[in-house]
């Protein structure tokens, strides 16, 4: 009869805490995207709440052509956005890799 309670208080907690929503007030978030022959680009986003604290391991490269200009801004505490220009030949192509942080959720969305 003791291990059935045991088991009992096991499951319990184990529902207990499958069943709870966290909410984590600071993370480090690893945004990639693969652009098909195209592009790669990943960082870093630290966040507290829904605020985006710091952004690091930039990195961008060109699957065709190459990426001749990189930079980060942060047009709002809670967005981010990496601007690159890729060259292939002669013809430039500017392309954006954005975070946003809302509801302690991240979104990410590419062109």
């Amino acid at each position: 009869m003791d291990h059935i309670k045991k088991l009992i208080i096991a499951a319990g907690c184990f529902i207990l805490v499958m069943c709870a929503e966290l909410h984590v007030n600071a993370a480090t978030y690893r945004v990639s995207h693969v652009s098909a022959l195209s592009w790669e680009a990943k960082y870093d986003v630290t966040t507290h709440g829904n605020r985006i604290t710091d952004v690091s391991h930039v990195k961008a490269k060109g699957l065709v052509g190459s990426i001749v200009k990189k930079y980060v801004s942060q047009p709002a505490s809670n967005k981010v956005t990496l601007h690159m220009t890729r060259k292939v030949g002669n013809v430039v192509y500017r392309t954006y890799l954005k975070t946003k942080v809302a509801d302690h959720k991240i979104h990410v969305t590419a062109n």
